[in-house]
């Protein structure tokens, strides 16, 4: 655009042609009468410059005319019509006689093109009052030029006679002839045509004019096109050109100060609902240009100060004795709880004390009193989150139809607290109605692409990142792809997709964490491992965010010093705020103390930490350079400081009249981990799981006590609470989410929890393949039938989840430095690695564990029933129901509810009882310990009639074993022939197995286990047996057991003094028994006969 002085004359006057916004510098103009060239030429210009919007330039015509000398009259007429036009057209008011115009256009020394001139402007005045009177003058019109057509497409004709015209050829037409054709099109509404007429303007006459009315068109349009919609919802292509539209208009702001460049903006702006921040700064500094626009604009242009100019705080609004807000307050609450200014909890007390809403209608009362819960609700508060649940779906039961109608940006913070509150698919109901067809990188949909991911829609996900544009230039989503091409395990895809995103986003911890997660995933060499870490630039772990603190857990993987020593910084910054992520760094890290690393990083500001004893007190205080006076830090620069850097253990320093001495000196880091140790003590407000142990040096009872008292503390969850039955997933889940594989053996080692355990029967008979969880894994290692399963051939799958949780608890449980402590009944219990070494359920998981294959899910939307309980199930059950649907094959599961659920679903189910059946048949019984965890812990598990007779083979254990089942079970038989034959085979291996390996004499006592057994069997047949009277059943035994044993006197005979004890001691009658048994041997005598 020209902004240079145009000076051009003649002999005869001027010819001024300038470009727009230019300095104009008329000389001498000669004007006589109405037909004098100067005078054409220049109202000519003075129309030019009003074409153009450039009202500096008319009115420097306007000016310079003005100051001719010795005009006539008409002249003088025509300077007043043109001053008269300049007005009106920048909208000012004006007054001037219509008597002017008809002298004008009758005078005969008025050449055509004034009279043209004078038409269009008379035209104009007429339009300004009665569009019909103007409408008939043009077209009565005996002077009407292209001036004069100007006006009346510019004010007057209709989208018909637009029309018309343009399907005419325009090709003849001046340029503000094709002006007119533009601001008519965009009078009528019709913007495409709009946008047509001036490319063929700008085609024509390439000028800056040319250039803004096609962006006002092209905006016009997209405004209408947006519809009144939230931009966050338009179709990609519409965004796309909002977006080009925007950067074009902000780049013309800058080099032309045009009125109607703010009013493309202000358009634009009102496209986006007010959100575009460059937009909205532009128009904020011309804002009176703004509002003849949108003369509201001040009211709805959004400001950081909005909410801190209120009468009222958010928080007194909250506080107010009525406890009553509007729609405007929960406007103001809202965007105080995205600030951080109000609390959730502070939410919640205003709801738990009766807060009402006041709104223009039940639905918004409803939808706020919705977003109020949601932003109260903890995420790990169960009831919590059931009632809001409820909430929600009486909500889209009344509202799914009309969720537009609500304010999406209302709606997206909804949503957000929804994820945040772990109700992920409610986000996605709620936003999946407002979808475009064709959708782009907005807010909005970054919230709903995680809720998706979130709640394991994945066809869905996968779906819509495939129609998305933009994906790779926006980092909310390219981190929601890199996050599915993990949760698919496709890490190559991971690693390359983050290495991009890295690319534009270099110091994004998010990313680097995410680079190091998949390269662990993907088991790269610690090597390549460490080449990455050297790559991640320091500065963005110079200060502490959650995201670094997430990368430094990554880092100390492979190293530790590393992470060691940025955490070191991070505690000198703040010591109280790091003091638990100190810990827990720490902690998590235990296991590489056996991989000592010869690297260090030395603190530039802390070389030492000390501990000394300054009277009856003990400090513990690491020695910073330049630090302020702190509990937990010391200047080297005051005394104290540089006496103690200096000082070697045990030294005593004198200051004043206080004596110090140094009991410790200790790397930072150690040193800070023991500050830290003893404040996240004293700052634990009771729901950090930390526990710090005192006792006095060498007083052992005094921590022995300590343990006995946490061990008395209750482990599980009742299997039943107030009558109602609790899944015993939900149970695990509860207490051991963080610890699956002990939970599991702890819950199936339980009685009460037992007593509840159903093996779950109606699922499909397992021939191939099945998928296995952390809870399966443990049944089948504690009763080991883990052997007999491997013996079927029986593919076992697990998840990479449920992998990682067994080999965790595998490499912690099997450290060669294991040791555990705890309390029973029977007194303290230790527990060691030799322990661990001999635990036969330790062996048979680990056993099994390295006979299960890896399986990875594939892409599949996961019901809504099961979403809903998702957050009721650990990790490895979820990732190993959704892998078993993805692939269809079979899920082991152990909760006979949660399979009753599963089966409505048509999700693949093992038949459980059937399955263990099979491996307990496939299990040798030297192997099995099914027998005795059935007894000693009430585990359900598959005993046949034959591992009873088996385990009366055995000595002492198995026999015990067997008694202690035929006791439980004494009448738990098909028919009295299979009791009496089950009944008679175990006394008979209990009294056999014993007597044939004895060697001399032995004492009753060493009988006893054969004695239970023969007792058991004796007890059942008095039940299960024919007869009538029990010395008949009982007799029925004897007689079967004496029959088998035939001539082996001195067997009988001890069988006989077995059964003659029994007898005596349960009160029988013996001499009847005798008769029975003479009456057997009778009948038996005469079948041979």
């Amino acid at each position: 655009m020209t902004n240079s002085s145009i000076i051009q004359g003649t002999g005869i006057g001027h010819n001024i042609s300038a470009g727009d916004n230019s300095d104009i510098n008329i000389g001498d103009i000669i004007i006589t009468s109405l037909s004098s060239s100067d005078l054409v030429a220049c109202a000519k210009q003075f129309l030019h410059a009003i074409t153009h919007r450039d009202w500096k330039t008319a009115n420097t015509y306007l000016t310079s005319l003005n100051s001719v000398g010795s005009i006539d009259a008409e002249c003088k007429s025509l300077l007043e019509i043109l001053q008269y036009k300049l007005l009106i057209t920048q909208g000012k008011d004006a007054n001037i006689k219509q008597q002017l115009f008809i002298e004008l256009l009758r005078s005969p020394r008025s050449n055509s093109i004034i009279k043209d001139i004078v038409e269009s402007i008379y035209i104009h005045y007429l339009s300004l009052s009665s569009n019909s009177d103007a409408r008939n003058r043009y077209y009565n019109s005996q002077h009407k030029g292209s001036f004069a057509a100007e006006i009346f497409y510019e004010k007057i004709a209709s989208k018909e006679e637009l029309v018309q015209l343009s399907s005419q050829s325009i090709s003849d037409l001046f340029e503000h002839e094709l002006c007119s054709l533009v601001r008519c099109a965009i009078r009528c509404e019709d913007f495409q045509l709009a946008i047509n007429f001036s490319k063929e303007l700008i085609n024509r006459y390439p000028n800056s004019n040319s250039e803004i009315l096609l962006y006002l068109s092209k905006s016009y349009q997209i405004h209408k096109l947006v519809n009144g919609n939230h931009f966050w919802l338009i179709d990609s292509k519409l965004m796309k050109e909002l977006e080009e539209q925007i950067i074009k208009t902000l780049e013309l702001a800058k080099s032309s100060d045009d009125f109607r460049v703010v009013h493309t903006a202000a358009i634009l702006l009102a496209s986006t609902q007010f959100q575009a921040s460059e937009l909205i700064d532009f128009c904020s500094k011309n804002i009176e240009e703004a509002k003849k626009l949108i003369p509201n604009i001040s009211s709805v242009l959004p400001s950081t100060d909005k909410y801190t100019n209120s009468s009222i705080s958010p928080r007194l609004i909250l506080k107010q004795e009525d406890l009553k807000i509007t729609e405007e307050d929960f406007s103001q609450i809202s965007y105080a709880v995205e600030k951080g200014d109000i609390t959730n909890r502070e939410i919640e007390r205003w709801l738990d004390n009766g807060g009402d809403v006041i709104a223009s209608d039940e639905k918004t009362i409803k939808f706020i009193y919705l977003s109020l819960h949601a932003i109260a609700c903890d995420p790990e508060n169960t009831p919590q989150k059931i009632a809001l649940s409820e909430k929600i779906e009486h909500f889209l039961e009344k509202n799914s139809e009309n969720l537009i109608s609500f304010n999406v940006f209302a709606i997206h913070q909804l949503c957000k607290n929804l994820r945040r509150a772990g109700l992920p698919l409610f986000a996605v109901k709620l936003i999946e109605p407002l979808l475009p067809a064709s959708p782009w990188c907005s807010p909005i949909l970054g919230v709903y692409a995680e809720a998706l991911l979130d709640s394991d829609q994945l066809e869905k996900l996968d779906d819509l990142l495939g129609k998305i544009e933009g994906v790779k230039e926006n980092y909310r989503f390219m981190a929601i792809k890199i996050e599915r091409a993990i949760s698919s395990e496709n890490f190559p895809k991971a690693i390359q997709l983050t290495e991009h995103a890295l690319a534009k986003y270099p110091n994004s911890c998010y990313y680097w964490r995410v680079l190091l997660r998949s390269l662990h995933l993907s088991n790269v060499s610690p090597e390549e491992l460490a080449i990455t870490i050297s790559k991640i630039p320091k500065k963005i772990i110079e200060t502490y965010s959650y995201e670094g603190l997430t990368l430094l857990h990554l880092i100390a993987k492979t190293d530790l010093p590393l992470a060691e020593s940025v955490i070191l910084e991070w505690f000198i910054d703040e010591p109280v705020g790091m003091a638990i992520n100190v810990t827990n760094l720490h902690f998590n890290n235990l296991h590489l103390s056996e991989y000592p690393v010869d690297i260090k990083y030395p603190s530039e500001r802390c070389s030492i930490a000390v501990v000394y004893r300054s009277g009856n007190r003990t400090f513990t205080k690491l020695l910073v350079d330049g630090c302020g006076h702190s509990e937990y830090l010391l200047d080297t620069d005051t005394p104290l400081g540089k006496s103690l850097k200096d000082a070697d253990v045990g030294d005593k320093i004198e200051l004043g009249m206080t004596t110090y001495q140094v009991i410790e000196r200790l790397p930072p880091i150690v040193g800070a981990f023991r500050i830290s140790v003893n404040i996240r003590n004293d700052i634990n407000p009771g729901s950090d799981c930390f526990y710090q142990l005192w006792f006095e040096e060498d007083n052992v009872e005094d921590l022995l006590n300590q343990i006995g008292a946490i061990s008395q503390k209750k482990q599980i969850i009742d299997a039943e609470i107030d009558g109602q039955t609790i899944p015993l997933l939900m149970r695990l889940h509860e207490t051991h989410q963080n610890d699956l594989i002990r939970g599991s053996f702890l819950y199936l080692i339980d009685k009460n929890s037992n007593s509840n355990l159903r093996l779950y029967s109606d699922g499909e008979i397992i021939k191939e393949s099945v998928v296995l969880d952390a809870l399966s894994l443990a049944y089948l290692s504690l009763t080991g039938f883990c052997h007999g399963l491997i013996r079927t051939g029986i593919k076992l799958y697990i998840t990479r989840e449920t992998k990682e949780i067994v080999s965790d608890w595998l490499e912690q449980t099997s450290r060669a430095d294991y040791f555990s402590i705890s309390k029973s009944e029977q007194g303290f219990l230790k527990t060691t690695a030799d322990d661990i070494a001999k635990d036969a359920s330790f062996n048979n998981l680990q056993l099994l564990y390295g006979k299960c294959e890896l399986i990875s899910s594939q892409s599949i939307d996961m019901p809504e029933m099961i979403t809903k309980v998702r957050d009721t199930l650990d990790i490895s059950h979820y990732s190993s129901l959704k892998a078993s649907m993805s692939h269809s094959i079979p899920f082991l599961s152990l909760d006979s509810m949660f399979c009753s659920l599963y089966r409505q679903l048509d999700i693949p189910l093992a038949n459980v009882s059937q399955f263990m059946n099979d491996a307990c048949t496939a299990t040798k019984t030297a192997e099995s310990r099914h027998a005795e965890c059935h007894i000693q812990y009430g585990l359900t598990v598959p005993i046949m009639h034959r591992d009873v007779v088996e385990l009366c083979s055995q000595k002492e254990k198995g026999q015990y074993l067997a008694a202690k089942i035929l006791k439980m079970y004494p009448n738990n038989y098909p028919s009295t022939d299979t009791a009496l034959q089950v009944l008679t085979e175990c006394c008979l291996k209990s009294i056999c197995s014993e007597y044939i390996e004895l060697k001399g004499q032995r004492s009753f006592f060493e009988w006893r286990y054969t004695e239970h057994v023969v007792y058991a069997c004796s007890e059942s047949s008095m039940l299960c047996l024919e007869g009538d009277t029990c010395e008949q059943r009982l007799a029925r035994l004897i007689s079967e057991v004496f029959k088998i044993l035939g001539s082996a006197s001195n067997i009988t005979n001890f069988a006989l003094i077995l059964f003659r004890q029994f007898v005596q001691g349960h009160f029988l009658d013996s001499h009847q028994i005798d008769v029975e048994l003479r009456k057997l041997l009778a009948i038996e005598d005469s079948k041979e006969i």
